[in-house]
């Protein structure tokens, strides 16, 4: 009938619904992951179900930033009973399409080094429910 802004040649776009589940979140950035586990269970004791770890942690000669992926995402899950999703970067920065204005901070991203990745969702009881290389 056109209704949804397409036309009623079947060509048109179709539009689309879906069901949202509303899940109350909590963030744990930059080192709240590892030096401070009690922000975690903190944002579970205020009503938190889910974990988002936005994160940009690094490669290093030890490293350090693997194992504080592989080990700290599901220990803050199971020590709170939360899923845990963590979205991190992978890869060495560039300053691509960098102005002569942000070229500092450009210099500054590839000084840092590579990202690890290893972006995931961990559920309540440690498991990795899936993985991003």
């Amino acid at each position: 009938d056109g209704r949804d802004g397409g036309s009623d040649d079947g060509e048109g776009t179709d539009a689309a619904a879906a069901a949202v589940v509303v899940v109350k979140c909590g963030v744990a950035a930059g080192y709240d992951l590892v030096s401070s586990p009690e922000h975690c269970r903190q944002l579970a004791r205020t009503g938190a179900e889910l974990l988002l770890v936005p994160g940009s942690i690094e490669c290093g000669s030890n490293s350090w930033g693997e194992r504080v992926a592989r080990r700290a995402l599901p220990a803050r899950a199971m020590e709170n009973g939360l899923h845990v999703l963590c979205a991190n970067y992978e890869g060495t920065p560039t300053p691509t399409g960098a102005s002569s204005s942000s070229s500092e901070e450009a210099s500054a991203a590839l000084a840092a080094g590579s990202f690890v990745g290893v972006s995931a969702i961990i559920s309540p009881d440690g498991e990795e429910l899936i993985r991003a290389p």
